[in-house]
């Protein structure tokens, strides 16, 4: 796959009020079109009713959510519009959401892991003290399902990979095992890893997943996409400079672009 020079980078990660985001796709395509991205992929929530608090879109609405992120990429030759979607995964529901999913066919699918056992892992650690009195639980448990995700078809993207961490709550060099775990079944499912940069606005203060953790993706020859997770269209784009120098620090000299998933060199 050859590498492609171009000016700046695609945010691939965003929530419009189709789900729990703040603005409409037109907003934020717009933003992204004002601050000069090549490409912006709309990724609304698509979540389990099991696992649904109120921020997925309601999956009978799945037809008109695509058809609405179409009509806007086809009024806009730039940026270049996707159509995504940020599937929530669990090991019982993942097939049946995805037979959902599948008949609309979105452009990629960002599969990612919020809950386990119905409580969510990026919440204050004194909300799930009780759930997970000790972080190195928390995080094992989370890389394991995420390796099983990994494992379940059907995603192009793994999402924000350390998520618990988003409170600051870190785990000890004993999750090391399970962080392999989780990198060695990205690697052997040929999944892009997202670099997101929305935990520079949490407590955490760092890009997901951390240097560390991307570095040895990095060293798998885990390849690499970029997300702002935006809720809202002011944090499209956000921080993409940063997460490029980042990527660097942790010795990629690529990322891949999702309209074509050619590689393209770091700016």
């Amino acid at each position: 796959m050859g590498v492609v020079a171009v000016r700046g980078i695609g945010d691939y990660h965003s929530h419009t009020r189709w789900s729990d985001g703040q603005g409409s796709i037109a907003e934020v395509v717009a933003a992204a079109m004002a601050i000069g991205l090549p490409e912006i992929g709309v990724s609304d929530h698509v979540v389990p009713t099991a696992l649904d608090d109120g921020f997925g879109l309601p999956l009978e609405r799945l037809g008109e959510y695509a058809a609405e992120v179409r009509r806007v990429a086809a009024t806009n030759s730039a940026p270049r519009v996707l159509l995504g979607v940020e599937v929530d995964f669990s090991p019982e529901t993942w097939a049946a959401i995805m037979t959902l999913v599948r008949p609309h066919r979105p452009d990629y699918v960002i599969g990612a892991v919020h809950t386990l056992a119905g409580v969510a892992v990026d919440i204050e650690p004194h909300r799930c003290a009780e759930r997970w009195p000790r972080a190195d639980t928390l995080f094992c448990e989370y890389y394991e399902t995420v390796a099983e995700l990994a494992g379940a078809g059907g995603l192009d993207v793994v999402g924000h990979l350390d998520l618990p961490k988003k409170f600051g709550r870190r785990p000890s060099m004993a999750v090391r095992p399970a962080e392999d775990l989780v990198l060695d079944a990205i690697a052997a499912a040929g999944l892009l890893l997202e670099l997101s940069t929305a935990g520079l606005r949490c407590p955490v203060a760092e890009p997901y997943p951390s240097l560390s953790l991307l570095t040895r993706a990095r060293e798998r020859g885990i390849r690499m996409t970029f997300g702002s997770d935006a809720h809202g269209p002011e944090h499209v784009g956000f921080a993409l400079a940063r997460a490029a120098q980042y990527a660097r620090r942790a010795g990629y000299e690529c990322w891949v672009r999702l309209s074509d998933r050619a590689e393209v060199e770091l700016p």
